[in-house]
């Protein structure tokens, strides 16, 4: 039996703000029942268990349908200090982190606190005046150059959206491992993966400039790397009602966050089913961090 010491990490309660319609408790307890159920009632501890518990997970019940249709329409809403957006987006962060991430693998989900990253908040330059409307994540679209007279160049400040730091969120997971030291056994928890909430209606995001230092999935960057200890991860980010699946690796210095290798790293939740996310979100969720110490 694996034994608590008094340095593992605490039990983190969400803050009021952040209150679920259900608790941990009650949304993982579904988990433990039906990985018992197909384990012929045995708890195991083989890797290859593991990913077959992830395969099977449990069909997608009305809660968390509510909790996905409350979370996407809210943004047909404008966002203020004083809407629910950010109350809707917890809850169902939490609810898929602990569906994907559930307590009988040894996962803990708890809220935790920005990066230094974005301590202020983030921003984006957007394009001037002159540019067309573009997605920033699609290739450039390639020009037929044409002859015309050349312009003088006009210094312009460029103008920038922001978002503020009371509109963003994070939560950690993380993975108990039980280690044995002079044949005491503690159960210690260690960063698994994080998923960020940015609250933003996306109606700026067709004029964010390519030349812009800043990508959306750096809010991910330092809570992998500096915080979480990673030299290759993943993360997630709700970005206004889109989910968006990132890559971390810390040998890049310059891009250590990209895109998960997947054409589906970015959905439009008002679009695509909670099928569909939940799908892609079970793929996603097969993946182990290295971390730097080898471990």
């Amino acid at each position: 039996m694996a034994v608590h010491s008094p340095t593992d990490t605490p039990e983190m309660n969400l803050p009021a703000e952040f209150d679920l319609q259900c608790s941990p408790t009650d949304m993982n307890g579904p988990f433990e029942a039906v990985t018992a159920q197909q384990k012929g009632g045995q708890a195991s501890g083989n890797a290859m268990d593991i990913v077959d518990e992830q395969q099977n997970t449990p069909p997608i019940d009305d809660r968390l349908q509510a909790l996905y249709n409350t979370y996407h329409t809210s943004y047909a809403f404008p966002i203020s200090p004083h809407s629910a957006h950010k109350q809707h987006a917890s809850d169902l962060a939490a609810a898929l982190l602990q569906r994907h991430y559930p307590a009988s693998q040894q996962y803990r989900v708890e809220q935790c606190a920005l990066g230094p990253i974005t301590k202020y908040g983030v921003n984006f330059m957007l394009k001037s005046d002159e540019e067309p409307d573009s997605d920033i994540d699609l290739p450039k679209s390639s020009k037929r150059k044409t002859a015309h007279k050349k312009k003088r160049a006009v210094h312009v400040d460029p103008t920038w959206h922001m978002i503020n730091p009371e509109n963003m969120a994070a939560f950690v997971v993380r993975k108990g491992t039980v280690e044995v030291v002079e044949g005491v056994q503690t159960l210690k928890w260690r960063t698994h993966t994080h998923l960020v909430v940015v609250l933003d209606d996306l109606t700026t995001s067709l004029r964010w400039s390519r030349d812009s230092l800043n990508h959306r999935g750096d809010v991910l960057s330092d809570l992998s790397g500096v915080i979480g200890g990673m030299q290759k991860g993943h993360g997630m980010l709700f970005f206004g009602p889109r989910l968006e699946l990132y890559s971390y690796d810390a040998n890049d210095a310059y891009h250590p966050i990209k895109p998960w290798t997947n054409p589906r790293w970015r959905m439009d939740m008002r679009t695509s089913s909670l099928a569909e996310v939940d799908d892609v979100l079970r793929n996603f969720a097969r993946q182990e961090p290295v971390y730097r110490d080898g471990h």
